[in-house]
């Protein structure tokens, strides 16, 4: 069966089988980016931070992991780390921003690979690696909405023990706001529709029922998935060691579950949009 008309019917294993039929080709994605990435992180903050900022910047990333209600002591501690080494700011945005472009690359590419699964496109190798336009888009979103997304978590989870209902009410209408419009990557690649009507057809496509319903499983499936990365990866990141090999994958992990996301996305576009149907998968 066409892997198109299985979204229509059923979409849990059309998912699933989606993920399977590409997850070699994430992979690859992911190993790419996380290394380049990895090498232009790593070689920024050992010329421009000594060592043992380096350290204490790492112990307050974990700790914030570790417990994010205490952002608000940890962010303290930022601020003094930053007026003593005024240069980390600079770093902090410019990693911020690398990190941005390189998930909107990944986006696009997986969004290509997944079009080419779908409806059967025929394509050369080279095609996936050259999403340009697609990732300038994407960015464009992504530029627009994580300050946002950024602010409002940031304050949600600071309030949520003096004013739980506002940090409830406020992270609730920005996960909505934020799944609402999460067809926009897959409109632009696999629909290759404008910004703005990508953008109009997330917000009509995604209404506020299956935006909930999206928001319930979406997160069941996200952490069954993260799961199971954490367990294929535990071999590698206990078994190969070098310098900052836990930042390392820290960034794979990242990059690998921008790649399972995106997997997500394309089959929601799939599940509720109609374009014409190729080639048999």
């Amino acid at each position: 069966m066409m892997l198109y008309k299985l979204f229509k019917i059923q979409p849990v294993q059309a998912f699933y089988k989606l993920l399977i039929f590409t997850f070699f080709k994430i992979l690859i994605f992911a190993v790419l980016l996380s290394s380049i990435y990895f090498l232009l992180i790593k070689f920024a903050f050992l010329n421009f931070i000594n060592k043992e900022t380096i350290e204490q910047i790492s112990e307050i990333f974990s700790e914030q992991q570790n417990n994010p209600s205490q952002m608000f002591d940890q962010s303290k501690k930022i601020q003094e780390l930053i007026i003593k080494n005024p240069q980390i700011i600079n770093l902090i945005f410019a990693g911020l921003g690398l990190m941005i472009l390189f998930v909107s690359y990944n986006l696009a590419a997986s969004q290509r690979i997944f079009k080419k699964m779908i409806i059967g496109e025929d394509t050369n190798i080279v095609w996936y690696f050259k999403p340009f336009k697609e990732t300038i888009s994407i960015l464009i979103y992504l530029l627009v909405f994580s300050p946002i997304f950024i602010t409002v978590f940031s304050l949600g989870i600071i309030s949520i023990k003096s004013n739980p209902v506002f940090s409830i009410i406020s992270l609730f209408f920005l996960i909505m706001v934020v799944i609402r419009s999460i067809l926009f990557a897959p409109g632009i690649v696999i629909g290759e529709m404008q910004f703005s009507d990508a953008l109009k057809y997330s917000f009509q496509t995604i209404t506020g029922g299956r935006a909930f319903k999206i928001a319930v499983f979406g997160v069941l499936n996200f952490i069954i998935i993260s799961l199971v990365l954490q367990i294929l990866l535990y071999i590698p990141m206990n078994y190969i060691k070098f310098d900052k090999s836990d930042l390392y994958f820290n960034f794979l992990v990242i990059f690998l579950q921008t790649g399972i996301i995106s997997v997500g996305l394309a089959s929601l576009f799939t599940r509720y949009g109609s374009f014409e149907e190729q080639n048999d998968v």
